[in-house]
């Protein structure tokens, strides 16, 4: 599906599983920077967009920031 087809979509649900999609989210959910090099980064500029994570991703992405907040 295409970018032009989902922002079309009155309504977009994302739904990451795992530990490998956590850095991609990670960066959605400090919504620091909209590019290409993360195409799920895109989704920020629909209107109605949902985040689903499970219970992995969710902790992997939490682990990440917290890592990358302690650094600072």
């Amino acid at each position: 599906m295409g970018m032009k087809c989902i922002f079309k979509a009155k309504k977009v649900v994302l739904i990451a599983t795992g530990k490998k999609k956590a850095r991609a989210v990670k960066h959605l959910l400090k919504g620091d920077s909209i590019t290409t090099k993360n195409p799920a980064s895109m989704m920020l500029l629909h209107n109605d967009f949902t985040l689903v994570l499970d219970e992995e991703c969710y902790n992997e992405a939490y682990k990440i920031l917290k890592e990358e907040d302690d650094a600072i």
